[in-house]
């Protein structure tokens, strides 16, 4: 992997998430306001986009990649190529993201935000998952933590 080196000695950072949520959001805002052009903020994600969740929220970004359709790994090998991150936050529920960070990036930290976990209120995490898929959870959430 070829690391993108600044002049400005500017820290990259690469969100990692299923759905793009509100403390993402906060950590990017704050973030920003500190460090302003010191730091890269990217965001990589399946879902909604986080002016549809919030009505802003792509303007604390320098990067938004949104994906559907490929594998996890694929998923996080192109959004690392995209962003060249320093470190990597990986946000849970589910974890699937994180696991795959931690297989495609053996030289990044990957750090494993954990919102909430689903084994312990065994509720799933879509309307339908099933017994098999709140298994995996389980499974996901102690390999990822």
């Amino acid at each position: 992997m070829i690391r993108r080196v600044s002049g400005k000695g500017e820290l990259s950072l690469l969100f990692l998430q299923p759905q793009p949520c509100i403390r993402t959001l906060n950590y990017a805002k704050a973030l920003k306001h500190v460090l302003g052009s010191k730091i890269c903020i990217s965001l990589a994600h399946t879902g909604q986009e986080l002016r549809t969740l919030y009505g802003y929220g792509e303007e604390y970004f320098d990067n938004v990649s949104r994906r559907k359709g490929e594998s996890h790994a694929s998923f996080v090998s192109k959004a690392i190529e995209e962003a060249s991150p320093d470190i990597i936050h990986s946000h849970n529920a589910p974890d699937y993201l994180t696991i795959a960070a931690k297989k495609v990036s053996r030289r990044i930290p990957v750090v494993h935000d954990t919102h909430e976990v689903l084994s312990l209120h065994h509720s799933g995490y879509f309307s339908s998952d099933n017994e098999e898929s709140l298994s995996r959870y389980a499974l996901e959430e102690k390999a990822a933590n």
